[in-house]
């Protein structure tokens, strides 16, 4: 299944980057963006994404990830690696993984865009991320027997991963700076259905529906008491940020 999935992400990709590729491009500056979607990794971003392009069409929305490391910022756009973000004139939404204050610092212009994201159980947050990262890795590597073998002995286990700082508070870091009060929309994946069908409504789209396309394998979910507390203890500033959100939109 997630071999399938990542088949026709790569695909996807690839058209999409056609599509930009064949245009003439500009920088951020010069874009009319409607709507600006942060996708923290692990809360239904592949999905909103094809949700997005049902309705403003896969050539006006630009999969655009921001890593900020090393005093340096990279830049991918539909997978690409690029020096200098550019994009067609007529790109409406950017949907990827950044840090909000790392966009607005780059991108000034846009902090009056409307901004979608959305946020899940941190528990089941990082336990996802866990098992599609060593899904991946088994995958792209599994008609190479020596790739395997030293992917079974330097694997971390759950809890070691869960303790290392990227994994942690994630929720928390992508939203820094973000006034989740005053936010245009963040919904909750647990009440994914009910949520798209409430943002549909408030921005008019005639596609309202779009099945969950990018799921980890479900055959590992049960999860010790212990690991659960102990993932909970190292994600305690998620965890009341998912609290705060869910009391908010209810």
């Amino acid at each position: 299944m997630l071999k399938q999935v990542l088949n026709c992400i790569k695909i996807y990709k690839m058209k999409s980057w056609k599509l930009f590729s064949s245009k003439k491009l500009v920088p951020v500056s010069e874009l009319n963006i409607e709507l600006i979607s942060l996708h923290i990794p692990k809360t239904g971003g592949t999905s909103f994404r094809s949700l997005l392009n049902n309705n403003y069409g896969i050539e006006n929305v630009a999969q655009f990830d921001i890593n900020y490391k090393e005093n340096k910022y990279k830049f991918k756009i539909n997978g690409k690696e690029v020096a200098e973000p550019l994009f067609p004139k007529d790109t409406k939404v950017l949907h990827g993984h950044f840090e909000y204050l790392n966009l607005i610092e780059l991108y000034p212009n846009l902090k009056n865009v409307p901004i979608v994201t959305w946020v899940r159980d941190p528990v089941k947050r990082v336990v996802s991320n866990y098992y599609y990262l060593l899904e991946i890795l088994t995958q792209e590597n599994k008609n190479k027997p020596l790739a395997l073998s030293l992917i079974n002995r330097l694997a971390c286990t759950l809890e070691e991963f869960s303790a290392r700082p990227h994994a942690r508070n994630k929720m928390t870091r992508y939203l820094k700076g973000l006034d989740i009060h005053s936010a245009y929309f963040i919904g909750i994946i647990e009440n994914y259905s009910e949520d798209v069908l409430k943002l549909s409504k408030m921005l008019n789209w005639k596609h309202q529906h779009q099945e969950a396309v990018n799921q980890t394998s479900n055959k590992k979910t049960s999860i010790e008491d212990s690991i659960i507390k102990i993932i909970e203890g190292y994600n305690e500033l998620d965890v009341q940020l998912y609290k705060d959100i869910t009391q908010l939109v209810k």
